[in-house]
């Protein structure tokens, strides 16, 4: 007796310093019994029965829970009956945490299960770095949702088996409105856990083969499943006022919200998870236009037909080009004022046609973005600076990557095996991403963009101002440039809001050690006035406009042979 309450005390101090639970639930009583701080581990109260603890474990992660412990009762008296899973777990104040949950079936004499004796591992604080890392690559960790990236392998999973079926299938954007007044007024704080309980909300009325992720900074994406067109459009209202009708909890009291809904069905014209979620995502502010709190579901006319082909025929040129290695740069310098020479050289996109002048980026771009060919152009344009950087050691380059790439995993792979041994190719390449592809999440984004400059390539935000609230991403994003967007270089003289602006960025921008390079210069009035703010680096036609011809062949003070012509 003695030994077993010394036993019994030895557990205690033992699951106290780990942090672990054990807890023993009777199967034929229903009951759950604990060993380990249950209530200050999970912050909830006493969870007595099994269904206390189902009802906390994410919605996506209960079949394969339940279908572990089926197969370990299954299994029965000669079997394997140990419990081997993870799961998400929403604590008392509504995070998640994964849960390592290990235990075995307790059988009765009659190989009858009488008892799971499980212990739980809490990986907030267990977890191993490459744990955590694949937690976090796939899931929000606000809300524990699926991430931008993992919904969109699930929308684009519904959308190819829709095509097979025949059926159709709907996604939904919904955009939390105001949450940047929000977050000024309350703090992040309450914005998440608003966004937590607008995710439980959707969660207990949900189908079963329904998906829901959080896939920006104020909203959520939903995959539905076998749905047509009206129907979709019922649900979204069904949503709507599932939120707005009853107020949010918070710390600060009650809190009303609205969102706002874009509606798109597929497979009829929408054939790629990319073009699902672009198109919801311009419904959503077509919603807005009529106030918040409204829904709009795409309609598939003539006209949109129509835009959609186009889409596709320029994605089919855009494609044989590439098979026929006709894509090309064009070099744009960026010059150092104090040198006059080209601190680095931007690479931009070009199409070589039989006839006439090469096909810019622009005019393809977006395009390839609705038809979820991007990053396929993504992983071309690496292979092609990896190339030129090669061929000319002194030669220092700056690549785009679309908003869409900034989760992909294979195109960061590609980099890391170009540029992993090679620290010479790595410090010569800048990556640029746009801010307002940055902030859709900004989370994933920047764990990617640590990651490129771990490999020690430079990163650089490009287009910075477009965005909204952009000086409170500036310190979130790992960036060691930003490209001040061209808005604000032209007429700078005789806008004093402008100069205002580019005198904050560049004052930012220098605390957190960053360079500031200024886009769309024009004229030599630009380039006096910009100095003098303290821009470290000018790019624009009054330089020169991008040439295919590599121009590091021939190097120059560019800065001064402007200066001559002019």
């Amino acid at each position: 007796m003695v030994g077993d309450k010394a036993d019994s005390e030895r557990l205690k101090l033992a699951l106290a310093a780990s942090g672990d639970l054990i807890y023993d639930w009777d199967l034929v009583e229903n009951k759950l019994y604990w060993v380990g701080d249950v209530e200050e581990r999970l912050k909830v109260g006493a969870i007595d029965t099994i269904d206390d603890w189902l009802a906390r474990i994410h919605a996506e992660d209960l079949k394969a829970r339940e279908a572990g412990i089926r197969q370990a009762i299954d299994n029965g008296v000669n079997g394997d009956r140990t419990i081997d899973c993870g799961y998400r777990l929403r604590r008392g104040d509504g995070s998640f945490v994964l849960i390592h949950e290990r235990g075995t079936i307790g059988l009765a004499a009659d190989g009858q299960p009488v008892r799971l004796l499980s212990v739980l591992r809490l990986m907030d604080r267990h977890q191993s770095r490459i744990e955590d890392v694949a937690f976090r690559v796939n899931f929000d960790s606000a809300t524990g949702l699926l991430n931008r990236t993992r919904l969109h392998d699930a929308l684009q999973r519904s959308i190819e088996q829709r095509l097979r079926d025949g059926a159709h299938g709907g996604y939904l954007a919904l955009s939390v409105d105001g949450i940047a007044a929000m977050r000024e007024a309350q703090g992040q704080g309450v914005v998440d856990i608003v966004l937590r309980e607008i995710a439980h909300r959707i969660e207990r009325e949900i189908r079963a083969g329904d998906v829901l992720g959080r896939v920006a900074d104020d909203g959520f994406g939903m995959v539905l499943d076998r749905i047509d067109s009206d129907a979709l459009g019922m649900v979204a209202i069904r949503l709507l006022r599932l939120v707005h009708d009853r107020p949010l909890e918070t710390s600060g009291g009650p809190l009303p919200v609205t969102l706002s809904i874009g509606a798109v069905s597929f497979p009829e014209i929408i054939r790629t998870a990319f073009e699902a979620m672009l198109e919801a995502e311009a419904e959503v502010e077509i919603a807005r236009r009529h106030g918040p709190g409204r829904c709009h579901v795409a309609v598939i006319d003539a006209a949109r037909r129509r835009e959609h082909e186009h889409h596709r025929a320029i994605g089919d040129q855009v494609m044989q080009a590439l098979n026929e290695q006709r894509l090309a740069f064009a070099y744009q310098p960026v010059i150092d004022p104090r040198s006059g020479s080209a601190a680095f050289w931007e690479c931009l996109l070009r199409v070589r046609q039989s006839e006439g002048p090469a096909m810019v980026a622009g005019a393809f771009i977006p395009a390839l973005e609705r038809l979820g060919l991007i990053r396929v152009l993504d992983h071309r344009v690496l292979e092609m600076a990896i190339a030129d950087l090669m061929a000319a050691p002194d030669a220092r380059l700056a690549i785009n990557i679309s908003g869409f790439t900034t989760g992909d995993r294979s195109w960061l792979r590609l980099l890391s095996g170009m540029v992993g041994r090679r620290e010479d190719l790595a410090q010569r390449l800048t990556i640029e991403v746009t801010e307002t592809a940055a902030i859709t999440d900004i989370e994933e984004t920047s764990r990617m963009l640590n990651e490129i400059r771990d490999l020690g390539c430079q990163v650089a935000l490009d287009d910075f101002g477009v965005g909204f609230m952009s000086f409170r991403y500036l310190r979130s994003l790992p960036a060691n440039i930003v490209k001040l967007d061209g808005s604000y270089v032209r007429g700078l003289r005789d806008i004093p809001e402008n100069q205002a602006f580019v005198r904050k960025l560049v004052g930012l921008a220098h605390g957190f050690g960053m360079t500031v390079v200024a886009e769309c210069i024009e004229t030599a009035e630009d380039v006096a006035l910009l100095t003098a703010e303290g821009v470290d680096l000018l790019q624009g036609w009054h330089f020169g406009r991008p040439q295919l011809r590599r121009p590091w062949t021939s190097p120059q003070n560019l800065l001064a042979a402007v200066e001559e012509t002019t």
